[in-house]
């Protein structure tokens, strides 16, 4: 009886203290400036082209990211909803880190992931357009996140939810995207598909999202508009980037990105 009532006061901690991380979430991004730089842009290329003109003009010239573009045009034209949903998918992003770190969700372990998070400076990612940023950067990985919990439970010796497995293809279509994301996602679960045939405990309905993993991976590589978008902007920003090597890459890279966290 004792132990029957302690777990409902610990899930109610825990409901309290998601509704809580949200609401924080939400009153941060009631407070960011919205519809400037990308974000505007993105305005301005809806009313002009139209959804299906923008998405075929910028995979021709600018970006394999059609699918993204289209959420961003139309979350750009509404931006109450567009707050709601990125609370959301933030607080969601606390709390699959926290069941991926610690295996079982307490009000203690999620309080310190939420810690952990906050410490990143989230206003880089208003300095190109909040819209924009989250949803080519932040929804992206959140998704992925999600797309390797059927990995993540077969790992585990589970079986796969089937509501779980049924959300993670379509939010695995968005995620993967964006290549970035979809890179790390592709060689992560190659590893991890890799690893589970090793051991004969593989399960054939992850292969789906393999598939969705290495057919987007592809639509990137080919997508005339990333190879122009590239050499457009090495050009006009930084023309002796075509010199460096690739440790000079990677350490260009790194120290471009840390010094948003350490200085």
């Amino acid at each position: 009886m004792k132990k029957h009532s302690r777990k409902i006061k610990n899930n109610k901690e825990l409901t309290l203290l998601i509704i809580g991380i949200w609401v924080v979430f939400f009153l941060f991004n009631m407070y960011m400036p919205t519809v400037r730089a990308d974000d505007l842009v993105y305005v301005n290329r809806l009313d002009k082209l139209g959804y299906l003109g923008a998405s075929i003009e910028h995979y021709k010239t600018w970006s394999s990211r059609v699918i993204i573009e289209l959420f961003l045009m139309f979350f750009s034209k509404h931006l109450m909803l567009w707050k709601l949903l990125n609370s959301t998918i933030m607080t969601g992003s606390i709390v699959l880190l926290c069941k991926y770190v610690f295996n079982k969700l307490y009000s203690k372990n999620l309080l310190l992931v939420f810690s952990i998070f906050c410490l990143i400076p989230l206003t880089i990612m208003g300095e190109t357009g909040w819209i924009a940023t989250t949803l080519n950067y932040q929804w992206p990985v959140a998704f992925g996140l999600l797309a390797f919990y059927p990995f993540f439970q077969v790992l585990s010796g589970k079986e796969i939810s089937k509501k779980i497995y049924c959300i993670s293809i379509p939010l695995l279509i968005f995620s993967a995207n964006q290549e970035q994301v979809n890179v790390c996602f592709f060689v992560l679960t190659s590893l991890v598909s890799l690893y589970l045939l090793f051991r004969r405990n593989y399960n054939y309905k992850l292969s789906a999202l393999s598939i969705i993993s290495l057919v987007e991976l592809f639509f990137s590589l080919t997508a005339p508009g990333n190879t122009l978008r590239a050499a457009h902007e090495i050009n006009k920003w930084f023309p002796e980037y075509k010199k460096f090597n690739f440790v000079n890459k990677l350490d260009l890279g790194i120290s471009s990105e840390s010094v948003k966290y350490f200085v």
